[in-house]
């Protein structure tokens, strides 16, 4: 007998949802489980391989071949409220883990030298790549704004002699 795919997709669209809060129940007990997984030397091997196999066989982007861009579109269209939902409910998560770079960048901030009208270049080597580079090392180091020390920009050149355009 063949599959009746409306029939698979009726029960599909009823029973999903209906299972959502045994899955959640599930996983959260096994939340224990999940993070000692995870974080395991094992898990990070298995990642890494799967990363390399998946490069080398092209894998990512042969499933975006069936994927057009107005059906990425109809997603997040659909997806929106989710988001807002799920990113409202997480504010004060964002806040505390924010927090520590807040705290860095507010620190590099203000050693910083004065912005040079007209010279884009400069104000990016002299303003900018201080901040991405004290937010690089901190989230490296893992070490949070209490102890961070900021770097100092004076005579700094990350990508060597500069360069006239």
């Amino acid at each position: 007998m063949a599959i009746d795919l409306n029939l698979a997709q009726q029960k599909f669209a009823a029973n999903t949802p209906a299972s959502a809060q045994i899955w959640a129940s599930r996983t959260s007990q096994a939340a224990a489980k999940w993070e000692r997984n995870a974080k395991s030397p094992e898990s990070e091997a298995n990642y890494a391989a799967g990363v390399q196999r998946a490069a080398a066989e092209q894998s990512r982007l042969r499933g975006l071949q069936g994927v057009s861009a107005a059906e990425f579109s109809t997603g997040v269209q659909a997806a929106s409220n989710i988001f807002a939902q799920k990113t409202a409910a997480a504010s004060q998560k964002w806040q505390a883990k924010f927090a520590p770079f807040a705290g860095i960048i507010d620190s590099v901030v203000s050693g910083l030298p004065a912005r040079i009208s007209g010279d884009g270049r400069a104000n990016t080597l002299n303003r900018v790549v201080p901040i991405v580079e004290a937010l690089q090392q901190a989230k490296r180091s893992g070490v949070g704004a209490s102890t961070f020390q900021a770097p100092t920009t004076g005579g700094f050149q990350p990508f060597g002699t500069p360069r006239r355009f």
